[in-house]
């Protein structure tokens, strides 16, 4: 098992599937799963583009990273304030790959039910 997998998830993953369906779990998480050092780079270098938020799924903040880090250079304020957001989500991004992950799993669990 991934030494990086939340406890609950892996619980969740025991309780719901069988070996077999577990096997398939075991080959398909590691490739969805994401890495926080990534998120982390991401929100450092490409931030103001909100390429951390796409790279996790929120398309709408995103967008809104990306608007106000195009657009809002005009403005000069909405600027400052993605870049201090952007080190606060460089910050946090461990929490926010962790709860992703777990998503990820369970969603896949879900599928592979699914697939009974």
């Amino acid at each position: 098992m991934d030494s990086q997998m939340d406890l609950a998830l892996l619980t969740y993953v025991k309780g719901e599937l069988d070996k077999d369906e577990m096997r398939q779990f075991m080959m398909i998480y590691p490739t969805r799963r994401k890495n926080a050092s990534s998120g982390v780079l991401l929100a450092l270098f490409l931030g103001g583009l909100g390429a951390h938020h796409f790279w996790l799924g929120k398309t709408g903040l995103g967008i809104l990273y990306l608007l106000c880090g195009t657009i809002g250079w005009l403005l000069i304020f909405p600027p400052i304030l993605i870049g201090l957001a952007c080190l606060i989500d460089a910050i946090a991004m461990k929490n926010y790959v962790k709860t992703n992950n777990t998503s990820e799993g369970r969603a896949l669990v879900q599928e592979l039910i699914t697939l009974r």
